[in-house]
């Protein structure tokens, strides 16, 4: 696949998850494109996907828990 075709790809709206997957509290890790993303509901019901790796720790991201939905602040698995 070129690389024009990748940037085609990469800009397009995909489903992520059904509405009754994301559920309040819990982490939903998926693959999105090769790239591993976790999703979650914050506190107002918005929708956050983001990278599934701690940029600190190099961890996953699903394998922690949500401390602050509204700032998005997860804390990784103890290593």
């Amino acid at each position: 696949m070129g690389p024009e075709t990748q940037a085609f790809l990469r800009n397009c709206w995909y489903v992520a998850a059904w509405d009754h997957e994301l559920i309040d509290g819990q982490l939903l890790a998926r693959t999105l494109l090769d790239k591993p993303v976790v999703l979650y509901r914050g506190d107002s019901g918005r929708v956050v996907a983001l990278d599934n790796r701690c940029c600190h720790r190099g961890a996953r991201r699903s394998n922690g828990r949500l401390i602050d939905a509204e700032r998005q602040a997860l804390q990784p698995a103890a290593a």
